[in-house]
């Protein structure tokens, strides 16, 4: 049997620590699915073109990610239904969600709750953020972005700029040591 995990997640935008998700799953599972998902409490500032596009970007920027993503290890799928309806609809065996903190758990510990009750068969793995990446999240990129900071520790460079052309702020370079 195939095991195939869901990593669901707005990616508005990704994250370094969303893509550090997705690389470690990547060690456990036949198949990863990145799946841009609606949230209908979020607002996002990019359209679902421009959250692919970046996606894939970002794949192709990583010689780990690229690989996969050519051989269709890593798929990248987007649904604006029922994440139940969707693992279900693909076979996937797991829901794939990234934990930062005890907050992260406490939330992500009640939607497993939930979906086994409306998906029993579909187990949920939980991937523990990289140190470096702890108090990563889009909100508080788009915050440190739109403040004129260095997002560098956040966001992939290809990202922080496309966060830059949104707010109308001049574009970096690479960042030199």
């Amino acid at each position: 049997m195939n095991r195939i995990g869901v990593y669901p997640g707005t990616f508005d935008p990704i994250t370094l620590g969303h893509l550090q998700a997705i690389r470690d799953s990547l060690d456990l599972f036949d198949q990863v699915i990145a799946l841009i998902a609606y949230n209908d409490k979020k607002s996002a500032m990019f359209n679902l073109d421009e959250r692919k596009a970046l996606i894939v970007d970002c794949f192709n920027d990583c010689p780990t990610l690229k690989a996969a993503y050519e051989e269709g290890r890593l798929l990248l799928d987007s649904d604006s239904g029922m994440l139940v309806h969707y693992v279900n609809k693909v076979g996937a065996t797991h829901f794939i969600r990234g934990l930062r903190s005890l907050t992260d758990f406490d939330y992500e510990q009640q939607m497993n709750h939930i979906n086994r009750k409306y998906a029993p068969n579909i187990k949920t793995w939980f991937v523990m953020s990289d140190e470096r990446y702890q108090l990563v999240s889009s909100s508080y990129a788009k915050t440190i972005v739109r403040g004129g900071l260095d997002a560098s520790w956040l966001l992939p460079l290809r990202v922080e700029n496309a966060l830059r052309e949104k707010y109308g702020m001049p574009i970096v370079g690479p960042k030199t040591v």
